[in-house]
């Protein structure tokens, strides 16, 4: 899992983690705003085959917010 202390894209510490929903972790970050990571985005950033500091935000049709490769 990842730091939940901290914003996973910018590092900012007072960001926090959300309560989960489904497969997905929600974050709330002063500097980034509100986004999610899906389940297999957070493992890859996990197991270092990505690195969440040079993802991108990115909106769905429905408005929601992810970080990206």
């Amino acid at each position: 899992m990842l730091d939940d202390a901290s914003c996973p894209h910018c590092g900012n510490a007072n960001a926090e983690r959300l309560p989960s929903r489904g497969a997905s972790s929600d974050y709330r970050c002063p500097t980034c705003g509100n986004y999610s990571i899906s389940g297999t985005q957070e493992r890859r950033f996990e197991d270092g085959f990505e690195d969440p500091t040079k993802g991108r935000l990115t909106v769905d049709s429905n408005g929601r917010r992810w970080l990206v490769p």
